[in-house]
């Protein structure tokens, strides 16, 4: 017998979306901020970067080496040393950049309506 779930309430469907919402936006402020360092100081996202563990104790690399030089080295322009870096590092910079222009057209969005909502409600004094 399949259980089917037909009776969930819209107030749950609002509040997952809204919990959702507010995760990605979370998300996207951290991902542009990288996406901000790496074309604007890569220095700092170098010095502020953690050692990877996997290869402080085990001595192997994980999937995520070479990540934080390799986005040093996109934003120089420098693809093929990236690809070099991490084979990765092209594919999850352009998601990165992909968010953030998505996020940066969310706001300009939801800036607009908040503005003109106060317009709206604005009384005159004539």
């Amino acid at each position: 017998m399949t259980v089917q779930m037909k009776f969930i309430s819209g107030k749950f469907k609002s509040d997952l979306r809204l919990a959702s919402e507010i995760v990605w936006i979370i998300y996207s402020v951290i991902v542009l901020g990288i996406v901000l360092i790496t074309f604007f100081v890569p220095e700092t996202l170098l010095n502020i970067s953690p050692v990877c563990i996997s290869k402080s104790r085990f001595g192997t690399e994980c999937f995520m080496c070479g990540m934080t030089r390799a986005f040093t080295e996109i934003s120089k322009g420098n693809f093929h040393n990236a690809d070099d870096l991490n084979n990765f590092s092209i594919y999850l910079f352009g998601l990165f950049i992909l968010n953030s222009l998505f996020f940066i057209y969310y706001l300009h969005k939801n800036l607009r309506t908040l503005t003109n909502s106060k317009n709206m409600f604005h009384i005159s004094k004539n």
